[in-house]
């Protein structure tokens, strides 16, 4: 074998390393919602390990030859790391406080988490995932349904207003990136 090849073979099996390494990352990350709920302790417990684990795959990435989808899941996969992190700091609040509306905000704030589960690694719908038209719609749903629950209160203070507004167009942006993407019948 030439030496040329050798140093194909080492990029393509640090590729394909640096590749297991993100997916292993990516579904460690989707563990934490199960059956409907996220374990915020669960990630809060882990947050420094994971934060090492993406600085590492980050260093790989820079140290082979470019790779324009390693690169997308990367992004996708830190993205998603800050936002259920953040998650992490605003449901440990409201999940103790008693204004009004704190009930409705938990409930937002965890189904944005809820909502990174619906995608893939390169950030697109994950379509193998069952009955996933359902679930998209089903959280439309919520959003709306929420919502309208949420307006209804008295006594809301306006820093939780605009933090619940922000969280709900967060949540139909995502659905509706979402929905964008889910296949045509075919005819």
């Amino acid at each position: 074998m030439s030496g040329t090849e050798e140093d194909e073979d080492l990029v393509h099996n640090y590729t394909l390393n640096t590749q297991h390494k993100l997916d292993e990352f990516f579904q460690r990350l989707k563990s934490f919602v199960y059956m409907g709920t996220f374990d915020v302790n669960g990630l809060e417990f882990q947050t420094q390990d994971l934060h090492e684990k993406l600085t590492s795959i980050r260093q790989d990435l820079e140290m082979m030859p470019s790779s324009p989808l390693l690169l997308e899941q990367l992004n996708f996969a830190h993205i998603m790391f800050s936002g259920m992190s953040d998650a992490v700091i605003m449901l440990q609040h409201f999940n103790t406080c008693e204004l009004p509306g704190h009930g409705w905000l938990y409930k937002i704030i965890e189904l944005n988490v809820r909502l990174w589960t619906m995608f893939d690694s390169y950030g697109n719908l994950d379509l193998d995932i069952s009955c996933y038209v359902a679930r998209i719609l089903e959280f439309l749903r919520d959003v709306h349904v929420w919502g309208r629950q949420f307006r209804m209160l008295k006594d809301v203070t306006e820093d939780m207003t605009a933090l619940y507004e922000s969280q709900s167009t967060e949540a139909v942006k995502k659905i509706f990136e979402l929905g964008s993407q889910i296949p045509l019948p075919h005819k």
